[in-house]
């Protein structure tokens, strides 16, 4: 099928892939650059034991196993986990911008759940063809249970997520609750997907568990036909 999809336009090729029920991502990835995707990952830090490291590296992982993806990378400013990807420790948003893979990617997913000095990196990306930004956002401790000595970075991290609601990238959350709190500090309803990180992986090419359609779902909604 991508050999019938090469030299197609973008909107003949996506059309012919969902008439054939395939999946549509690997068809306007071969019809815009004869191949799969290509994905960033970024995050602050990617450590054991810590729930944001996790779902950037279980994202990272279910990546792989579906079709229309060619690559994934992941970014941070430290790295101390085990990933089924490779891994780049960057020092600062615009090293991450300047990496090599990273301006390959057609796509940068950053989850987002406390401030993090590579996130400064979007203001970069809006506008650009590639890479196109996504923020999972993950939410953070409120000020008001934290103490004292921790207020400062809670509300740096305010400002900086006040920021990227700003800048009108899309977000991702695996809440509703977490949807709330963007939608009240501006983000449209429009630029907010339900996305469930997953918990288990599904073999390769199959996208099959609700966290997986989700992906699928929302990569096809944030990214319209014709804007890769």
């Amino acid at each position: 099928n991508q050999r019938r999809i090469e030299g197609m336009s973008v909107d003949a090729a996506v059309a012919l892939a969902r008439r054939d029920g395939t999946n549509p991502l690997a068809a306007f990835a071969a019809a815009t650059h004869g191949g799969g995707l290509s994905i960033a990952i970024v995050a602050g830090v990617l450590v054991e034991r810590d729930a944001i490291s996790a779902a950037a590296a279980n994202r990272a992982a279910m990546l792989t196993t579906m079709s229309g993806v060619a690559s994934v990378d992941v970014f941070a400013l430290h790295i101390d986990r085990h990933l089924d990807v490779s891994g780049h420790e960057v020092r600062d948003a615009w090293a991450l911008y300047c990496h090599p893979r990273f301006q390959q990617a057609d796509i940068a997913i950053f989850h987002w759940g406390i401030h993090n000095d590579l996130a400064d990196a979007l203001a970069l990306l809006v506008g650009r063809d590639r890479p196109r930004p996504i923020v999972h956002f993950h939410n953070f401790t409120p000020r008001e249970l934290l103490p004292a000595d921790q207020h400062a970075l809670i509300d740096k991290s305010l400002l900086q997520l006040n920021a990227l609601v700003e800048l009108g990238v899309p977000f991702w959350t695996e809440s509703e609750f977490n949807a709330g709190v963007v939608r009240e500090l501006g983000a449209s309803g429009r630029d907010i997907a339900f996305v469930p990180f997953p918990l288990s992986l599904p073999a390769r090419g199959t996208v099959s568990s609700e966290p997986g359609l989700r992906l699928l779902s929302a990569l096809e909604r944030e990214f319209p036909i014709g804007t890769l």
